[in-house]
């Protein structure tokens, strides 16, 4: 029930911000995928779910109109959004800190790169980014949980390289 509950209320409040309410169902979703006990029918949809979560993705993806980045309230209420989920999932407050700058900075990155050799900004590039995301948070996820590290709790494998 209190998975109910909370799906309506974030999708009321994407709704509120003028985001499709299902952003704030999928805000739910996320949250309640890493609670400790095992859902009864989560083998069930196993099946469905993969199947149906890349059609959900280009979906909304194709919904998204780029000038909605443009409202820094918006922006910032979906940057405290993404830490939230991020904090609830790895049960801490700094960790998620980490993974916001990392992106930051391939960010940083790549906006100097095109500087510096007068690349235009297209669909390519911004797919070209999207991927590097991906692969910047998993790395710091990496990082984060110590892969290859024995012994070192998750802020001491962040930091210690």
């Amino acid at each position: 029930m209190l998975a109910v509950i909370v799906c309506f209320g974030l999708s009321a409040l994407a709704s509120v911000f003028g985001l499709a309410a299902i952003i704030g169902a999928f805000l739910a979703g996320m949250v309640f995928a890493e609670y400790k006990e095992r859902w009864p029918c989560e083998q069930s949809f196993e099946a469905i779910n993969e199947l149906m979560s890349p059609f959900f993705f280009v979906f909304v993806g194709i919904q998204v109109s780029l000038s909605v980045f443009a409202d820094l309230d918006l922006l910032l209420f979906a940057i405290a959004m993404i830490y939230l989920v991020m904090a609830a999932v790895f049960e801490s407050t700094i960790l998620p800190i980490s993974i916001v700058t990392s992106i930051l900075m391939a960010a940083i990155g790549v906006i100097w790169t095109l500087f510096v050799t007068r690349t235009t900004f297209t669909f390519m590039a911004l797919i070209g980014i999207q991927i590097l995301m991906g692969v910047v948070v998993n790395i710091v996820i990496g990082m984060i949980f110590g892969v290859g590290m024995a012994g070192v709790g998750a802020l001491g494998s962040l930091f210690s390289g």
